[in-house]
């Protein structure tokens, strides 16, 4: 006739080898999931540093541009100023396509009312045609910055489990090694408790992409 005791014991080292392998199987998905924001994390900072790289070039092309301008304006007024107004004309008409439209609403303008205060730099339009460059990549620089902190505590997220995973591991395994009845099933059924909780709470957390992404971000392309 079967032991009974035996019978229990078996039961348990049944429910604690099943805890062990779902454990061990979740703890090594967790490790993937945790290594894939890490990932994450290192491209988005990577893009953000590109992005940076960029505004500082954005920076630097929309001073030479000003400089630009303020010559062409300079020299239609020096022009202007000696009586020269064919080379005026001249030197108006081949300004910058984006600053184009300033001075020629200005010109119009001091045509019609005479003497003026303002400048074709006072333009609306001009002044956001110089500052939109610069403000969308740091803009875009912020989400990439953002992102890297979402990927960051994503991850740390999926480590945290890991860890409860391994008491689940520990508690599973130090059922096998007690020798009362009591022990093994207080040792099951706290690994049992801390698995569900640790299933539940994935549940809540986010998953990262797959593996797509190219190792380099690509040029936005806005200065080309």
């Amino acid at each position: 006739m079967d032991n009974p005791l035996n019978e229990r014991g078996a039961r348990f080292e049944l429910i604690a080898t099943f805890v062990l392998g779902i454990a061990t199987a979740i703890s090594a998905w967790c490790t993937y999931e945790a290594q894939l924001w890490n990932s994450e994390q290192l491209w988005d900072i990577v893009r953000a540093n590109h992005l940076e790289a960029e505004t500082a070039e954005a920076t630097n092309l929309v001073t030479r541009d000003a400089l630009i301008d303020i010559t062409t304006f300079a020299n239609v007024l020096e022009n202007e100023a000696r009586g020269d107004q064919r080379t005026a004309r001249y030197v108006a008409a081949v300004a910058r396509p984006q600053f184009r439209p300033a001075l020629d609403a200005w010109l119009a303008k001091r045509a019609g009312e005479g003497l003026t205060t303002s400048t074709p730099f006072q333009d609306e339009a001009y002044r956001e045609s110089m500052r939109k460059p610069s403000r969308e990549l740091r803009e875009q620089t912020k989400n990439a910055l953002l992102a890297a902190s979402i990927a960051n505590e994503n991850g740390d997220l999926f480590v945290m489990r890991t860890v409860m995973l391994a008491l689940t591991l520990f508690f599973a395994g130090l059922a096998s090694q007690m020798r009362t009845r009591a022990g093994r099933r207080l040792s099951v059924t706290i690994s049992g408790i801390i698995l569900v909780l640790t299933l539940l709470s994935l549940t809540r957390v986010e998953r990262a992409r797959r593996p797509h992404r190219p190792s380099v971000p690509q040029s936005t392309h806005l200065f080309d």
